[in-house]
């Protein structure tokens, strides 16, 4: 009875093996892996005309051609700034100029100040 017992025991031990390599083979291996990464970010604007698509922008030309010109001003197109950036930011606009320019054969030339007679209108 002890040989057929042994025998049993060797089909059971070769069905176990063959169960565990079974499962050993069909495990699935896992690994993890770090990276670090370091971002050097800078303040950064771009102002661009978006009629010519630079920062500078199309000169605009205000044509007065009545009394009431003079005395209601007059206004021109719509100049349209785009600006992008990473940062909060504030537009404000300033003239290089205190006088606005004269072309005209009147001498002396008028002297007509920017300050208190052009008004900027955001929208």
């Amino acid at each position: 009875a002890l040989p057929i017992y042994k025998e049993i025991m060797k089909k059971v031990f070769a069905i176990a093996a063959l169960t565990i390599a079974g499962f050993a083979s069909k495990a699935q291996v896992a690994s993890t892996a770090t990276q670090t990464v370091n971002l050097n970010l800078s303040n950064a604007i771009e102002l661009t005309f978006t009629g010519s698509g630079t920062a500078t922008g199309a000169a605009v030309n205000l044509a007065f051609n009545t009394v009431n010109d003079y005395a209601n001003g007059v206004s021109s197109s719509t100049q349209e700034l785009k600006v992008r950036s990473n940062r909060k930011f504030g537009v404000t606009v300033k003239t290089n100029n205190a006088n606005f320019s004269y072309t005209g054969a009147t001498s002396p030339a008028p002297v007509m100040p920017v300050s208190g007679v052009l008004d900027l209108r955001v929208p």
